[in-house]
């Protein structure tokens, strides 16, 4: 989402920029007992507020991850997400998207979708700058 407003012209880039550094921010608080994956926040996302918001905050950073990576490689993640906005998205489970990243990118990220999407771990740095809570979009932030 954040980088689809920068790309139709809504926020610039340092916005942009500032929204991912408050994500991460966010996530990095959340997470600064125990990583979390992406599919155990899911699960515990409707009871748990804190969960929902590290399937905010990290699915958004596990997405800017991959993106880097294929824009590395000359590809793009919109290769995917048309993909999975234009099907039955309450019917693919973690192991569907596997599949579905595995064969769109030819197994290019199944580390990352492995090692974020489906087992717990930190996300590597991702060089960002300070969050400051400024955006908006981070709820919960280390207090300073």
């Amino acid at each position: 989402g954040i980088r689809a407003a920068r790309e139709a012209g809504l926020i610039d880039a340092d916005f942009e920029k500032a929204c991912f550094a408050d994500l991460n921010g966010e996530m990095r608080h959340l997470e600064s007992e125990n990583p979390v994956s992406l599919a155990d926040a899911s699960l515990a996302a409707a009871k748990d507020p804190k969960a929902a918001r590290i399937v905010y905050s990290k699915g958004a950073l596990v997405a800017l991850l991959i993106a880097r990576k294929l824009e590395a490689q000359g590809k793009s993640l919109n290769e995917i997400m048309t993909r999975i906005l234009g099907s039955e998205r309450g019917s693919l489970g973690n192991a569907d998207l596997r599949q579905l990243f595995h064969e769109v990118y030819d197994g290019a990220i199944d580390d990352e979708f492995d090692r974020f999407v489906l087992q717990a771990n930190p996300l590597p740095d991702l060089h960002l700058p300070p969050a400051t809570g400024a955006t908006g979009v981070a709820k919960y932030l280390p207090k300073k």
